[in-house]
Protein backbone atom coordinates (compact mmCIF):
# COMPACT_ATOMS: atom_id res chain seq x y z
CA UNK A 1 0.00 0.00 0.00
CA UNK A 2 3.18 2.23 0.70
CA UNK A 3 5.03 1.62 -2.46
CA UNK A 4 4.21 0.79 -6.45
CA UNK A 5 5.29 -1.69 -8.46
CA UNK A 6 8.10 -0.16 -11.29
CA UNK A 7 6.46 -1.49 -13.86
CA UNK A 8 3.21 0.26 -13.27
CA UNK A 9 4.07 3.82 -14.00
CA UNK A 10 0.32 4.73 -12.39
CA UNK A 11 1.06 6.90 -9.44
CA UNK A 12 -1.38 5.77 -6.12
CA UNK A 13 -3.71 8.78 -4.96
CA UNK A 14 -4.12 9.07 -1.41
CA UNK A 15 -6.15 11.97 -1.43
CA UNK A 16 -7.15 12.03 2.56
CA UNK A 17 -3.70 12.15 4.20
CA UNK A 18 -1.61 15.10 4.25
CA UNK A 19 1.41 14.99 2.18
CA UNK A 20 3.25 16.38 5.03
CA UNK A 21 1.67 13.42 7.32
CA UNK A 22 2.39 11.08 4.87
CA UNK A 23 6.39 11.95 4.68
CA UNK A 24 6.22 12.10 8.59
CA UNK A 25 4.70 8.51 9.23
CA UNK A 26 6.81 7.17 6.60
CA UNK A 27 9.57 8.48 8.43
CA UNK A 28 8.72 7.02 11.78
CA UNK A 29 8.01 3.54 10.07
CA UNK A 30 11.72 3.62 9.07
CA UNK A 31 13.32 5.30 12.27
CA UNK A 32 10.69 4.89 14.93
CA UNK A 33 11.07 9.00 15.07
CA UNK A 34 8.37 11.02 15.51
CA UNK A 35 8.51 14.97 14.70
CA UNK A 36 5.08 16.65 15.72
CA UNK A 37 5.79 20.37 15.93
CA UNK A 38 1.68 21.84 15.92
CA UNK A 39 -1.57 21.02 16.85
CA UNK A 40 -2.34 20.72 12.84
CA UNK A 41 0.76 18.59 12.22
CA UNK A 42 -0.47 16.29 15.00
CA UNK A 43 -4.05 15.91 13.92
CA UNK A 44 -2.83 15.01 10.11
CA UNK A 45 -0.45 12.67 11.37
CA UNK A 46 -3.05 11.13 13.86
CA UNK A 47 -6.14 10.75 11.20
CA UNK A 48 -2.54 8.68 9.21
CA UNK A 49 -1.75 6.78 12.47
CA UNK A 50 -5.37 5.89 12.31
CA UNK A 51 -5.61 4.57 8.74
CA UNK A 52 -2.88 2.34 8.56
CA UNK A 53 -3.06 1.26 11.99
CA UNK A 54 0.10 2.36 13.83
CA UNK A 55 -0.55 2.72 17.40
CA UNK A 56 2.28 3.94 18.71
CA UNK A 57 1.88 6.61 16.38
CA UNK A 58 -1.63 7.72 17.62
CA UNK A 59 -0.52 8.04 21.16
CA UNK A 60 2.42 9.91 19.90
CA UNK A 61 -0.25 12.57 18.73
CA UNK A 62 -2.45 11.84 21.65
CA UNK A 63 0.19 12.86 23.89
CA UNK A 64 1.37 15.91 21.95
CA UNK A 65 -2.31 17.31 22.07
CA UNK A 66 -2.59 16.32 25.52
CA UNK A 67 0.14 18.58 26.47
CA UNK A 68 -0.37 21.09 24.00
CA UNK A 69 -4.45 21.83 24.30
CA UNK A 70 -5.18 25.91 25.53
CA UNK A 71 -7.92 27.62 25.07
CA UNK A 72 -7.02 28.91 21.47
CA UNK A 73 -7.25 25.28 19.94
CA UNK A 74 -10.00 23.38 22.01
CA UNK A 75 -12.49 23.31 20.25
CA UNK A 76 -10.30 21.91 17.39
CA UNK A 77 -8.57 19.24 19.44
CA UNK A 78 -12.25 18.53 21.11
CA UNK A 79 -13.60 17.65 17.83
CA UNK A 80 -10.55 15.81 16.75
CA UNK A 81 -10.73 13.61 20.07
CA UNK A 82 -14.62 13.23 19.03
CA UNK A 83 -13.78 11.95 16.25
CA UNK A 84 -11.51 9.58 17.17
CA UNK A 85 -13.18 8.39 20.08
CA UNK A 86 -10.71 9.62 22.52
CA UNK A 87 -12.41 9.85 25.52
CA UNK A 88 -9.30 10.85 27.98
CA UNK A 89 -8.75 13.79 25.70
CA UNK A 90 -12.16 14.93 24.87
CA UNK A 91 -12.86 15.08 28.73
CA UNK A 92 -9.51 17.20 29.09
CA UNK A 93 -10.92 19.64 27.05
CA UNK A 94 -14.17 20.01 28.22
CA UNK A 95 -12.85 20.49 31.26
CA UNK A 96 -11.03 23.14 30.20
CA UNK A 97 -13.62 24.68 28.43
CA UNK A 98 -15.27 24.46 31.89
CA UNK A 99 -13.10 26.59 33.92
CA UNK A 100 -11.72 29.29 31.26
CA UNK A 101 -14.90 29.64 29.03
CA UNK A 102 -14.04 33.83 29.23
CA UNK A 103 -10.78 32.63 26.91
CA UNK A 104 -12.36 29.95 25.24
CA UNK A 105 -15.43 32.17 23.63
CA UNK A 106 -13.60 35.19 23.50
CA UNK A 107 -10.60 33.30 20.90
CA UNK A 108 -11.38 33.81 17.43
CA UNK A 109 -10.31 30.35 16.61
CA UNK A 110 -14.15 29.84 18.20
CA UNK A 111 -15.50 30.83 15.44
CA UNK A 112 -14.20 28.45 13.69
CA UNK A 113 -15.54 25.26 15.77
CA UNK A 114 -18.30 23.40 14.50
CA UNK A 115 -22.36 23.72 15.49
CA UNK A 116 -22.06 20.43 17.60
CA UNK A 117 -18.83 21.61 19.73
CA UNK A 118 -21.26 24.98 20.57
CA UNK A 119 -23.96 22.62 21.59
CA UNK A 120 -21.51 20.69 23.62
CA UNK A 121 -20.20 23.92 24.90
CA UNK A 122 -23.37 25.70 26.20
CA UNK A 123 -24.85 22.05 27.59
CA UNK A 124 -21.55 21.54 30.31
CA UNK A 125 -23.39 22.29 33.49
CA UNK A 126 -20.22 24.40 34.95
CA UNK A 127 -19.02 27.35 32.82
CA UNK A 128 -16.61 29.28 34.40
CA UNK A 129 -17.95 32.66 32.16
CA UNK A 130 -18.43 36.65 33.44
CA UNK A 131 -22.11 36.84 32.15
CA UNK A 132 -24.68 34.52 29.64
CA UNK A 133 -24.21 37.98 27.69
CA UNK A 134 -20.22 36.79 26.85
CA UNK A 135 -21.95 33.54 25.56
CA UNK A 136 -24.33 35.33 23.41
CA UNK A 137 -21.88 37.39 21.88
CA UNK A 138 -19.75 34.63 20.83
CA UNK A 139 -22.49 32.61 18.86
CA UNK A 140 -23.62 35.80 17.39
CA UNK A 141 -19.95 36.39 15.73
CA UNK A 142 -19.68 32.41 15.16
CA UNK A 143 -23.19 32.63 12.85
CA UNK A 144 -21.43 35.19 10.88
CA UNK A 145 -18.01 33.32 10.29
CA UNK A 146 -20.14 30.27 9.94
CA UNK A 147 -22.38 31.91 6.79
CA UNK A 148 -19.19 32.97 5.45
CA UNK A 149 -17.73 29.79 5.50
CA UNK A 150 -21.35 27.92 3.86
CA UNK A 151 -20.66 30.38 0.85
CA UNK A 152 -24.29 31.74 2.04
CA UNK A 153 -25.28 35.70 2.04
CA UNK A 154 -24.91 36.48 5.45
CA UNK A 155 -28.25 37.67 6.34
CA UNK A 156 -30.52 37.77 9.76
CA UNK A 157 -32.52 34.76 8.51
CA UNK A 158 -29.49 32.87 7.40
CA UNK A 159 -28.02 33.30 10.86
CA UNK A 160 -31.49 32.86 12.35
CA UNK A 161 -31.86 29.44 10.90
CA UNK A 162 -27.81 28.32 11.82
CA UNK A 163 -28.42 29.33 15.53
CA UNK A 164 -31.63 27.52 15.94
CA UNK A 165 -30.89 24.77 18.05
CA UNK A 166 -28.35 27.38 19.86
CA UNK A 167 -30.57 30.17 20.97
CA UNK A 168 -32.62 27.64 22.87
CA UNK A 169 -29.51 27.47 25.31
CA UNK A 170 -28.94 30.58 25.62
CA UNK A 171 -30.40 31.91 28.88
CA UNK A 172 -31.96 35.03 27.76
CA UNK A 173 -34.53 34.77 31.28
CA UNK A 174 -31.09 35.46 33.46
CA UNK A 175 -29.82 38.70 31.66
CA UNK A 176 -30.94 42.19 34.01
CA UNK A 177 -33.02 44.44 32.15
CA UNK A 178 -30.12 46.92 31.29
CA UNK A 179 -28.06 44.37 29.79
CA UNK A 180 -30.77 42.88 27.70
CA UNK A 181 -31.83 46.00 26.53
CA UNK A 182 -28.45 47.17 25.62
CA UNK A 183 -26.67 44.06 24.06
CA UNK A 184 -29.83 41.73 22.83
CA UNK A 185 -32.52 43.99 22.01
CA UNK A 186 -31.00 46.11 19.27
CA UNK A 187 -30.00 42.74 17.91
CA UNK A 188 -31.15 42.27 14.57
CA UNK A 189 -31.20 38.46 14.83
CA UNK A 190 -34.91 38.84 17.11
CA UNK A 191 -38.04 40.58 15.85
CA UNK A 192 -39.83 43.04 17.84
CA UNK A 193 -42.30 41.22 19.26
CA UNK A 194 -39.83 38.19 20.44
CA UNK A 195 -37.80 41.61 22.33
CA UNK A 196 -40.74 42.45 23.99
CA UNK A 197 -42.03 39.31 25.24
CA UNK A 198 -38.71 38.38 26.45
CA UNK A 199 -38.74 42.11 28.33
CA UNK A 200 -41.76 41.70 29.94
CA UNK A 201 -40.79 38.35 31.14
CA UNK A 202 -37.33 39.58 32.71
CA UNK A 203 -39.46 42.10 34.53
CA UNK A 204 -41.60 39.47 35.90
CA UNK A 205 -45.55 41.25 34.45
CA UNK A 206 -47.97 39.19 35.88
CA UNK A 207 -49.30 39.32 32.18
CA UNK A 208 -46.53 38.53 30.63
CA UNK A 209 -46.69 36.56 27.78
CA UNK A 210 -45.28 32.89 26.97
CA UNK A 211 -41.71 33.24 26.47
CA UNK A 212 -41.54 32.74 22.72
CA UNK A 213 -40.80 29.73 20.94
CA UNK A 214 -37.74 28.82 20.18
CA UNK A 215 -36.02 30.23 23.48
CA UNK A 216 -34.74 29.00 26.89
CA UNK A 217 -37.47 29.42 29.60
CA UNK A 218 -34.46 28.50 32.25
CA UNK A 219 -34.03 30.96 35.10
CA UNK A 220 -31.04 30.24 36.95
CA UNK A 221 -27.89 31.57 36.64
CA UNK A 222 -25.12 28.61 35.43
CA UNK A 223 -23.03 27.15 37.94
CA UNK A 224 -19.29 28.41 38.09
CA UNK A 225 -16.61 25.45 38.31
CA UNK A 226 -14.73 24.70 41.35
CA UNK A 227 -11.42 27.97 41.60
CA UNK A 228 -9.25 24.77 42.03
CA UNK A 229 -7.92 23.41 38.87
CA UNK A 230 -9.35 20.06 39.39
CA UNK A 231 -7.56 16.64 40.77
CA UNK A 232 -5.19 15.24 37.67
CA UNK A 233 -4.45 18.48 35.88
CA UNK A 234 -2.62 20.16 38.02
CA UNK A 235 1.27 19.77 37.13
CA UNK A 236 4.64 20.46 39.37
CA UNK A 237 7.83 21.11 38.04
CA UNK A 238 10.02 20.50 41.36
CA UNK A 239 13.46 20.88 40.58
CA UNK A 240 15.76 18.98 42.99
CA UNK A 241 18.24 20.89 44.56
CA UNK A 242 21.71 20.19 44.62
CA UNK A 243 23.32 22.50 47.20
CA UNK A 244 21.51 24.05 50.36
CA UNK A 245 22.19 26.94 52.07
CA UNK A 246 20.21 30.17 53.34
CA UNK A 247 19.59 33.18 52.71
CA UNK A 248 18.93 36.86 54.83
CA UNK A 249 15.93 38.70 53.36
CA UNK A 250 16.58 42.57 54.67
CA UNK A 251 14.03 44.03 52.49
CA UNK A 252 13.80 42.63 48.87
CA UNK A 253 14.79 39.06 48.17
CA UNK A 254 14.89 38.50 43.98
CA UNK A 255 14.87 35.14 42.80
CA UNK A 256 14.95 34.78 38.36
CA UNK A 257 15.34 31.74 36.37
CA UNK A 258 14.61 31.36 32.86
CA UNK A 259 13.58 28.04 31.47
CA UNK A 260 12.04 26.63 28.18
CA UNK A 261 10.04 23.46 27.41
CA UNK A 262 9.78 20.89 24.36
CA UNK A 263 5.97 21.04 24.26
CA UNK A 264 3.74 24.42 24.75
CA UNK A 265 2.07 24.39 28.21
CA UNK A 266 0.05 25.99 30.41
CA UNK A 267 1.78 28.22 33.98
CA UNK A 268 -0.45 28.56 36.90
CA UNK A 269 1.79 30.21 38.93
CA UNK A 270 4.71 28.87 41.16
CA UNK A 271 5.10 27.17 45.22
CA UNK A 272 7.66 29.22 46.85
CA UNK A 273 9.06 28.57 50.05
CA UNK A 274 8.48 29.97 53.48
CA UNK A 275 11.13 31.39 55.63
CA UNK A 276 12.62 29.32 58.31
CA UNK A 277 13.30 31.87 60.80
CA UNK A 278 12.45 35.24 61.13
CA UNK A 279 14.82 38.85 60.84
CA UNK A 280 15.60 38.78 64.30
CA UNK A 281 17.26 35.43 64.73
CA UNK A 282 21.07 36.07 64.70
CA UNK A 283 22.57 32.60 62.94
CA UNK A 284 26.54 32.29 64.03
CA UNK A 285 26.84 28.86 63.29
CA UNK A 286 24.44 27.06 60.12
CA UNK A 287 25.77 23.28 61.96
CA UNK A 288 23.77 24.88 65.11
CA UNK A 289 20.56 25.72 64.09
CA UNK A 290 17.87 27.00 66.38
CA UNK A 291 14.25 25.34 66.79
CA UNK A 292 11.69 26.63 64.15
CA UNK A 293 8.98 27.99 65.28
CA UNK A 294 5.22 26.53 65.01
CA UNK A 295 3.22 29.30 64.35
CA UNK A 296 2.30 31.13 61.57
CA UNK A 297 3.55 34.68 59.60
CA UNK A 298 2.70 37.61 56.98
CA UNK A 299 4.70 37.11 54.07
CA UNK A 300 4.32 39.25 50.84
CA UNK A 301 5.54 38.64 47.31
CA UNK A 302 5.45 39.77 43.85
CA UNK A 303 5.19 37.04 41.05
CA UNK A 304 6.22 38.35 36.98
CA UNK A 305 6.33 36.10 34.00
CA UNK A 306 8.07 37.05 30.62
CA UNK A 307 9.51 36.47 27.14
CA UNK A 308 11.60 38.59 25.10
CA UNK A 309 10.93 39.59 21.69
CA UNK A 310 13.84 41.96 19.62
CA UNK A 311 14.98 43.21 22.91
CA UNK A 312 12.13 44.37 24.54
CA UNK A 313 10.29 42.56 27.13
CA UNK A 314 6.71 41.01 27.11
CA UNK A 315 4.94 40.68 30.44
CA UNK A 316 2.86 37.56 30.33
CA UNK A 317 1.97 37.79 33.55
CA UNK A 318 1.64 39.38 37.15
CA UNK A 319 0.53 38.86 40.58
CA UNK A 320 1.19 40.39 44.18
CA UNK A 321 -0.07 38.66 46.94
CA UNK A 322 0.13 38.64 50.92
CA UNK A 323 -0.22 35.19 52.84
CA UNK A 324 -0.22 34.02 56.09
CA UNK A 325 1.78 31.05 56.47
CA UNK A 326 3.81 28.55 57.92
CA UNK A 327 7.62 28.42 58.90
CA UNK A 328 9.53 26.29 56.82
CA UNK A 329 7.19 25.22 54.62
CA UNK A 330 5.75 26.71 51.07
CA UNK A 331 2.68 28.72 49.22
CA UNK A 332 1.40 28.59 46.09
CA UNK A 333 1.35 32.40 44.12
CA UNK A 334 -1.40 31.63 41.22
CA UNK A 335 -2.03 34.25 38.03
CA UNK A 336 -5.31 35.37 37.10
CA UNK A 337 -5.62 32.52 34.80
CA UNK A 338 -3.43 29.92 32.93
CA UNK A 339 -0.67 31.50 30.92
CA UNK A 340 0.13 29.54 27.68
CA UNK A 341 4.03 29.16 27.07
CA UNK A 342 4.97 28.42 23.70
CA UNK A 343 7.43 25.56 23.41
CA UNK A 344 11.44 26.51 22.59
CA UNK A 345 10.67 29.92 23.38
CA UNK A 346 12.45 31.35 26.59
CA UNK A 347 10.07 32.25 29.32
CA UNK A 348 11.85 34.27 32.65
CA UNK A 349 9.75 33.85 36.24
CA UNK A 350 11.06 35.77 38.50
CA UNK A 351 9.81 35.98 42.47
CA UNK A 352 10.68 38.94 44.87
CA UNK A 353 9.86 38.09 48.77
CA UNK A 354 9.21 41.46 50.49
CA UNK A 355 9.14 39.80 53.97
CA UNK A 356 12.05 40.04 55.66
CA UNK A 357 13.72 36.47 57.01
CA UNK A 358 16.02 33.67 56.49
CA UNK A 359 15.14 31.53 53.51
CA UNK A 360 16.10 28.34 52.61
CA UNK A 361 17.78 28.36 48.76
CA UNK A 362 20.45 26.56 46.89
CA UNK A 363 21.64 25.61 43.75
CA UNK A 364 18.80 23.37 41.11
CA UNK A 365 19.45 21.01 38.68
CA UNK A 366 19.31 22.28 35.11
CA UNK A 367 16.72 19.46 33.42
CA UNK A 368 13.45 18.54 35.10
CA UNK A 369 11.05 16.25 33.20
CA UNK A 370 7.21 16.16 33.68
CA UNK A 371 5.37 13.31 31.86
CA UNK A 372 6.70 13.97 28.01
CA UNK A 373 7.37 17.36 28.85
CA UNK A 374 10.96 18.62 30.00
CA UNK A 375 11.66 21.50 31.19
CA UNK A 376 15.72 23.25 30.63
CA UNK A 377 16.69 25.84 32.87
CA UNK A 378 18.74 28.42 31.41
CA UNK A 379 20.24 31.12 33.50
CA UNK A 380 22.71 33.44 31.93
CA UNK A 381 25.22 32.31 34.73
CA UNK A 382 25.83 28.74 33.91
CA UNK A 383 26.70 28.03 37.48
CA UNK A 384 23.41 28.91 38.19
CA UNK A 385 22.02 31.36 42.00
CA UNK A 386 21.59 29.78 44.85
CA UNK A 387 18.30 31.85 45.05
CA UNK A 388 16.18 29.79 42.61
CA UNK A 389 16.18 27.64 45.52
CA UNK A 390 13.28 29.64 46.86
CA UNK A 391 11.10 28.60 43.74
CA UNK A 392 10.15 25.17 44.38
CA UNK A 393 8.00 24.60 42.04
CA UNK A 394 6.36 26.15 38.65
CA UNK A 395 2.76 24.99 38.96
CA UNK A 396 1.25 24.45 35.50
CA UNK A 397 -1.38 21.89 33.33
CA UNK A 398 -1.16 20.89 29.86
Amino acid sequence: MLSSEKESPEDILIPDVHPDAFDALLKYIYTGISNIDSVECASNLWYAAKKYMIPEMEMDCVNYLQNDVCHDNVCQIYEMSKLFEEQKLEQQCLTLISHHTNQVVNASSFEDAELTTIEAILDLVELQVESEVVLFKAIERWAKKECMRRGLTNNISEQRSLLKTVLLKIRFLTFSLEVFSKEVAPCPLFTREECFALLLNLASVKSAPSVPEGFSVCRELRKRPSVEIPNGYERFCSRKVLFETLLLNDGSLICSICFRTNYSINILGVEVRTQLFSYDVELLDMNSLPMIHSGTHNEEFEVNLLYKERSQNIQVANVTKSVRVKYDSSTKIFFDGPKKCKSNIDYFLTVTIKSKGWYPAGLCSPLTQVKSTVFTFCNENKQGSVTEGLIKSIVFMF
